[in-house]
């Protein structure tokens, strides 16, 4: 098996290509074969060259970049990786990107300054193990001719996660050998979430009903400003109110609170006004778990307010933000639930969740509105 990672990367930009690919190919195990400077030649060379992952700007000329991504991806399922430069106050083109299958977006590497090679190379580094990783696997579980069973094919497994557990796709199961005890009552739902949120949250939220009851608090790591353009996406098509987080607001029952990118949020108290749900806070504290906002912070923020009338939420994500969130809310009595292994873009967070014995239920992506629903009812 070949263990080198092929890459292709697509840039209206000659300097930027040359610069990016000189830090690319300096990582192990990574090699790019190619580099297009538009749409339309970056979708042929995806054809012809079959590479595992493709680094796309998010302004390629000729065929626009949402256009490419989905032909990249009808032709060949490659994983694609967005870059860009900047927004210019609009963040709606990289929401849709993720949400057309994009796994994940960077900030561009332009510039040769030390400080700037090296955290990109970092989130490279990240992005090639999780890439080659995932495409191991695959190949790994692929069926040999000889003993494929009738109507079994390799697609239909290709999407599976790094740890696959041998249940049915769609059963929800204990995840520990401890007794699980539901509190008597939810009045906070909060979800940490990561890499494939986008698109699993817009599988979850607009399948909850207007009357939950209870406020959503959601960490979904993202850069600035696109957590707003996320939150605007998922309020067209829920009958939940989904916003960016403010600070200083008391939540409110059937509302959906979405960290803002670059954030930490937390609930304190509310000493003058006296709400029992507390207050939403915003802070620039220092990055955990190498994320802002992160859900650990959040997650340890709750119990205060909300002692074990907790329901969290761990979702697709690459990383272990939100375990020691979790452990917090489980002292307190707290119920858990994690997406499973093969529903999960990234199987990181929830596997962290799991492996610690700290989730009450995995359950597949498709089936967690219904089991909020559920838990909320008390069923």
């Amino acid at each position: 098996m070949n263990d080198g990672l092929l890459i292709i990367i697509g840039d209206d930009s000659g300097v930027d290509r040359k610069l990016i690919s000189k830090v690319v190919d300096s990582i192990s195990g990574a090699k790019v074969i190619g580099t297009s400077s538009n749409g339309a030649l970056l979708i042929s060379k995806v054809k012809r060259l079959q590479p595992d992952l493709v680094l796309c700007d998010l302004e390629m000329p000729v065929d626009k970049s949402l256009e490419t991504l989905k032909a990249m991806k009808a032709s060949s399922g490659v994983e694609v990786v967005i870059m860009s430069s900047t927004y210019d106050g609009d963040s709606a083109p990289v929401s849709k990107m993720l949400n057309a299958g994009a796994i994940e977006y960077i900030p561009k590497l332009m510039s040769s300054d030390e400080k700037d090679i090296r955290e990109f190379r970092l989130q490279m580094l990240t992005i090639v193990g999780l890439v080659r990783s995932r495409r191991n696997l695959h190949m790994a579980e692929k069926p040999r001719p000889a003993s494929k069973k009738p109507g079994v094919t390799f697609e239909m497994i290709s999407e599976l996660p790094l740890k696959v557990p041998q249940v049915s796709p769609r059963s929800v199961h204990p995840v520990n050998r401890r007794t699980s005890v539901r509190p008597a009552r939810i009045d906070v739902i909060t979800i940490g979430v990561s890499t494939g949120g986008p698109n699993a949250l817009g599988e979850v939220i607009p399948q909850l009903p207007a009357d939950l009851d209870v406020p959503i608090l959601m960490v979904q790591h993202m850069p600035p400003l696109l957590t707003a353009s996320l939150a605007s996406s998922l309020d067209a098509k829920s009958e939940l109110t989904v916003k960016e987080a403010e600070d200083g607001e008391i939540p409110k029952p059937n509302v959906v609170y979405i960290a803002p990118g670059g954030n930490h949020m937390v609930v304190i108290p509310d000493v003058a006004g006296g709400s029992e749900t507390g207050i939403i806070k915003l802070n620039l504290d220092p990055p955990e778990n190498s994320v802002r906002p992160a859900a650990d912070v959040l997650f340890r923020s709750l119990p205060q307010i909300y002692g074990s009338r907790v329901l969290a939420i761990i979702m697709t994500g690459m990383g272990n933000d939100g375990k020691k969130g979790v452990i917090a809310l489980r002292e307190k009595g707290c119920y858990c639930i994690t997406q499973s292994a093969e529903t999960c873009v990234v199987y990181g967070m929830p596997r962290a969740v799991d492996e610690n014995n700290l989730s009450d239920e995995s359950v597949p992506l498709d089936m967690i509105a219904k089991k909020i629903k559920q838990i909320m009812r008390g069923i």
